[in-house]
């Protein structure tokens, strides 16, 4: 029978050989790291998808709010600078629905009456208006500043006249209560009513 630490030495020989050697193999986490690569580029993609989505989105609403703050500034300005909405601001009616100078007096008159003293006065000038204007003084242009009816007012009838003066002061009248510049009153509307019985009275 041998040995055993002998056949112990031999065994220990013969498993230290080269071919029953097992190399270490790390392929495996290689493996792992590019599995783990693909999983992150996989939850970042949409990320990116939704970051791209957002961005879009805000332009969109961006052009909208905009397009919507062009339009209401056109059409505030547009309001206030267009020759039939000055005016309607004069008038308080469209240019087809102007009335004769008897209808703007009584009306005025009435709103004399009922204590509505602004009204009045507007209603005075207006008729002062369409009545210079049916008498040829005036031509008639919705687009017309006060100034520009003074200056041709004075062109057509002078500047010392009665119907000058008075509808110079009427005008001046109507801008200081329309405008909110004085409080209008009851003494206005009678001032108001007399500038326009001076203008008739040189006209008629």
């Amino acid at each position: 029978m041998s040995d055993p630490s002998c056949l112990r030495e031999t065994l220990k020989a013969i498993l230290q050989r080269d071919e029953f050697q097992t190399p270490k193999d790390w392929s495996w986490l290689d493996r792992l790291w590019d599995f783990w690569r693909e999983i992150s580029a996989r939850r970042a993609q949409p990320q990116l998808q939704a970051e791209h989505f957002s961005l879009d989105f805000l332009n969109w609403v961006g052009l909208v709010i905009l397009g919507i703050a062009t339009f209401f500034l056109l059409y505030y300005f547009g309001k206030i600078f267009l020759p039939e909405k000055m005016v309607k601001l004069r008038t308080g009616r469209p240019k087809e629905k102007r009335e004769d100078f008897a209808a703007l007096k009584a009306k005025a008159d009435s709103a004399v009456i009922n204590s509505h003293y602004l009204e009045a006065v507007r209603l005075y000038y207006l008729a002062a208006l369409e009545y210079l204007q049916a008498s040829r003084v005036l031509t008639a242009d919705p687009s017309r500043s006060d100034r520009e009816s003074l200056q041709e007012i004075r062109r057509n009838v002078g500047p010392d006249g009665a119907c000058y003066q008075s509808f110079s002061r009427l005008v001046r009248l109507f801008q200081e209560k329309w405008y909110g510049l004085k409080r209008c009153t009851k003494d206005d509307t009678a001032g108001a009513a007399e500038y326009l019985r001076y203008i008739t009275m040189e006209k008629g």
